[in-house]
């Protein structure tokens, strides 16, 4: 009889074990696929983003390579600095290479950041292009300012007080205004 009791109690223990499993339906077999597919197209788009990543850095190394003045005996801070900024990245882009799941987050900040400091250089570039524009500019403004002075002193000089130009204009206009003066003369009287 115990024998009996101790194969009931077995049975029920496995049909309470049986019920607290969970059971793998379609429904659950269909969600882990669609969850395995998204984590598939997921890192497609990871090596698609790490594909792009690499073209646009090849492309900033290519600018900077243009920009690098080795031609010159000097050269610009800016550009050390960016060069210096440019290998700092490098090396953490191969130390990320390594670790491929915080090689998104921290190659997100490196992008960023190399995004930042050329679009820094470009603005710097474009102020210093738009300063010197004025100042030729300036520059320009004050040589004709000073050139039409001297001309206008040289015109005057002593003795003539106004340029032939002023003179002819002058001596039209009073012609034009004398045939008026003698008709106002004719009617008033």
């Amino acid at each position: 009889e115990k024998l009996h009791e101790a194969h009931t109690e077995l049975q029920k223990k496995r049909e309470y074990i049986d019920d607290l499993e969970p059971t793998v339906d379609s429904y659950t077999a269909h969600k882990i696929d669609e969850l395995q597919e998204v984590l598939k197209k997921k890192d497609e788009d990871m090596k698609a983003m790490e594909e792009r990543y690499k073209k646009y850095l090849e492309k900033a190394r290519t600018v900077i390579r243009t920009l690098d003045p080795k031609q010159t005996p000097t050269t610009a801070p800016e550009v050390q600095a960016l060069k210096n900024q440019l290998h700092e990245k490098e090396a953490k882009i191969h130390l990320l290479e390594g670790n491929r799941s915080s090689q998104d987050v921290e190659g997100q900040e490196a992008r960023t950041k190399l995004g930042l400091v050329l679009t820094d250089f470009e603005k710097n570039k474009s102020q210093r292009d738009q300063e010197e524009k004025l100042i030729i500019s300036a520059w320009y403004n004050m040589g004709m300012a000073l050139h039409q002075k001297v001309s206008e002193e040289r015109s005057r000089g002593p003795g003539q007080s106004q340029s032939f130009l002023a003179q002819q204009r002058q001596a039209t206009n009073a012609r034009r205004s004398h045939p008026r003066r003698l008709q106002q003369q004719s009617i008033m009287r």
